[in-house]
């Protein structure tokens, strides 16, 4: 091969430039990938870090505040009706029928089992002979005489739910407070609740409201007393409703005379497990979201984490439990 036939090599110059421009490309490719990716993730919905006190500030509208985070719940069939819910907003279930006026109301009443009535007539000896009454609305009790009580009726909470026409109360933590009392939207809401158990309310001989807490890590004297007290404010809500569902002074008298009040605390605590044995239990929480996602989580068949088993505990305890007795108790 002749000098003339070689390839000659090219000037520095040229290499430096070509490869200065493949860089250029590279690095605008590279540039382009994270602007895309940056808007992708932007768009993409990202679950908001919450709590269950600033709820309503933190998430948006339709979304809880479930294990720390911001999220839509996913009901995973048609939600059960409640009694006295519209028909057509949910599945009316066992133990319901649509009425008339297409209200999801109870097939038959409740009757009184004789353990259930000496229960009952057992708590209403206690709370008259063993508690003193604080202000007109709320009772107290020795917590010493309370937690014997307790102990020799360790199947409270079993004998009572045996009866049909149950219901829980639900609070947002910490809530109702002594100062604030209930936040307004919560109160209406509340209030609208109790409104369509009215008939069952006023025709019940007699109206069991136990008020309870959820349990704390903290065993501290200063906790256990602020949980006591949380359960009071509970109780003497829950009774004031009770008690405006008449309609007459004379007539709210009276209403307020059925009522058999114990705050239990902590005392032995519900279990989902216990509620979900009884489909026509009624659960009023604080707004339609919280409602609809507890009863969800109560009576549904899918398997809970261990935060969401935690948060349903507390919730189911951060209740007041009333029981309207539907028969004559004796002294």
């Amino acid at each position: 091969m002749s000098e003339t036939d070689r390839p000659r090599p090219r000037p520095a110059g040229v290499r430096e430039a070509r490869l200065q421009a493949a860089i250029s490309v590279l690095a605008t490719g590279m540039l382009g990938l994270g602007l895309y990716l940056g808007n992708a993730l932007t768009q993409a919905p990202v679950a908001r870090q919450c709590t269950p006190e600033t709820e309503d500030v933190d998430c948006g509208e339709g979304e809880l505040c479930i294990s720390g985070r911001c999220r839509a719940p996913r009901a995973s069939g048609p939600l059960p009706c409640q009694e006295g819910d519209p028909c057509d907003s949910c599945m009316c279930g066992e133990g319901y029928q649509c009425d008339a006026e297409q209200r999801c109301m109870p097939e038959k009443e409740d009757l009184c089992a004789p353990e259930v009535a000496k229960l009952i007539r057992d708590i209403r000896s206690f709370e008259q002979d063993r508690c003193q009454a604080v202000g007109t609305d709320a009772t107290q009790c020795d917590p010493k005489e309370l937690d014997r009580f307790v102990i020799e009726h360790d199947q409270l909470n079993d004998l009572l739910l045996q009866l049909q026409h149950t219901l829980t109360v639900h609070f947002d933590q910490n809530e109702p407070s002594a100062e604030r009392g209930l936040p307004r939207p919560a109160q209406r809401y509340y209030g609208e609740r109790f409104a369509r158990l009215g008939d069952r309310l006023r025709g019940a001989k007699q109206i069991l409201i136990l008020g309870r807490s959820s349990r704390d890590r903290s065993s501290s004297i200063s906790r256990v007393i602020a949980n006591n007290n949380l359960a009071q404010n509970r109780m003497q809500h829950v009774a004031q409703w009770i008690v405006e569902l008449a309609a007459t002074p004379r007539d709210r008298d009276e209403m307020a005379k059925k009522l058999i009040r114990l705050s239990l605390g902590d005392r032995q605590p519900l279990t989902r497990e216990q509620l979900a044995k009884n489909p026509m239990h009624q659960y009023i929480a604080w707004k339609k979201g919280r409602e609809d996602l507890l009863v969800s989580q109560v009576r549904g068949a899918e398997a809970l984490d261990v935060a969401q088993r935690e948060q349903v505990s507390r919730t189911l305890n951060q209740s007041v439990l009333v029981i309207p007795v539907p028969c004559e108790i004796p002294e």
